[in-house]
């Protein structure tokens, strides 16, 4: 009888065990706990975002339809037999739209689902609120990004600000929003990224800040408002002269504040190559370079 208790006693300390390992936090995944329930997990996450930018690989076709680059020939997707419905993206495994920015296509949306979910579920209790505040500038810096690259190059689009899941099927084949939402929602993502994003400065240049966002609010906002101006049939003239205002605004925040100025080191013939040749980007001009090691 002795002999039972003490198989017993075993048998309940063994099933107490298991259940200790089988409640612990798995070791070569990220559970959403992990991710969205510390700072940490939330920097891994926002990480993720900076795959949407352009890369050094890609950056100079960026300006392909510009004076710079001369071209011989229009970018297919211009072409009257470029694009179709059955055109599809090529992604990676993660999601992600292998088509580089300023490419003939750029039509993926895999970027906007990752930053989407994130918005969703950065709402931790166990994250200080100003923690909290700053990752979702960030997404929300991205966001913007995200949209404005897809109405520069295709006017209307639809505006999507939740994950989509495959029963979301209105979502999924719903038609372009107006420019006045999509563009509205754009500057309210990158005003709060503005008001929330806690680094004024990154010595690599390589990262987002307060003052990158500023910087890219006015470049938002300098487009927005001229192509209202000028583009009288979207009967949106009314607003562009608050939206130039508002562009004026956020550059005269990173003039007066972000602490940039003109690289003078040298002499003008030779600060200015440093700019595009030093290893390190030359950060008392550069707000946000895209870095290439040869090495």
């Amino acid at each position: 009888m002795k002999k039972q208790y003490i198989w017993l006693f075993l048998l309940a300390i063994s099933f107490a065990a298991c259940k200790d390992v089988l409640e612990q936090e798995p070791q070569d995944t990220a559970s959403k706990s992990a991710i969205f329930g510390s700072e940490k997990g939330l920097e891994l996450y926002a990480n993720s975002f900076y795959n949407a930018l352009p890369s050094a690989n890609n950056i100079h076709t960026c300006d392909n339809m510009s004076d710079y680059a001369a071209r011989r020939n229009a970018p297919a997707f211009l072409q009257a037999t470029g694009y179709s419905p059955t055109t599809t993206d090529v992604t990676d495994a993660s999601g992600y739209a292998l088509v580089a920015l300023g490419s003939d296509w750029d039509w993926g949306w895999g970027s906007l689902r990752n930053i989407n979910y994130f918005i969703q579920n950065c709402n931790n209790p166990k994250v200080a609120p100003d923690v909290i505040k700053n990752y979702l500038g960030l997404a929300r810096f991205f966001r913007a990004f995200f949209y404005f690259e897809k109405v520069k190059r295709y006017g209307n689009v639809p505006w999507i600000n939740k994950a989509l899941d495959v029963s979301d099927t209105v979502e999924l084949y719903k038609t372009q929003d107006p420019r006045a939402l999509v563009m509205d929602s754009v500057l309210a993502d990158i005003n709060y990224a503005c008001a929330n994003i806690k680094a004024t400065s990154d010595g690599t240049r390589s990262l987002v800040t307060k003052y990158v966002a500023y910087a890219f609010k006015a470049r938002i906002c300098l487009y927005e408002g001229t192509y209202r101006r000028y583009h009288t049939e979207l009967n949106l003239t009314s607003t562009a002269s608050a939206w130039l205002q508002q562009a004026a605004d956020a550059a005269k925040e990173v003039m007066d504040k972000g602490g940039f100025k003109l690289n003078e080191s040298g002499g003008s013939d030779v600060s200015y190559r440093a700019l595009f040749t030093t290893q390190a980007p030359t950060s008392n001009e550069i707000l946000m370079a895209v870095i290439m090691d040869l090495a």
